[in-house]
């Protein structure tokens, strides 16, 4: 066999020496102590980013309502505007005769 075969028997046998350490090491009271706390810290983190999810939803919302009034009071302003506008340009009788 040629180098480049035994480098591969080589890696393949690693692979396997690391994969059962690693099986073993995963088994170990140790990991799953600190798996447990991993996945406690995780959930909290979860909690927390469905809270503030809420509260910026809720901040978005007031947001959304507060430019749809103004953008209502816009459109009447610029309707009485016009409406004013067209009145002036209308041409004025001569009541005098």
């Amino acid at each position: 066999m040629e180098r480049k075969d035994w480098e591969h028997v080589g890696m393949v046998a690693g692979g396997v020496v690391l994969g059962l350490a690693a099986r073993a090491f995963l088994k170990s009271r140790t990991m799953e102590k600190a798996m447990v706390s991993t996945t406690a810290a995780a959930l909290r983190a979860q909690k927390c980013a469905e809270e503030s999810s809420a509260s910026f939803q809720a901040k978005a919302d007031d947001i959304v309502a507060a430019a749809r009034e103004q953008n209502r009071l816009w459109e009447k302003e610029a309707a009485s505007e016009a409406a004013e506008k067209k009145a002036a340009q209308a041409p004025v009788e001569d009541k005098a005769e």
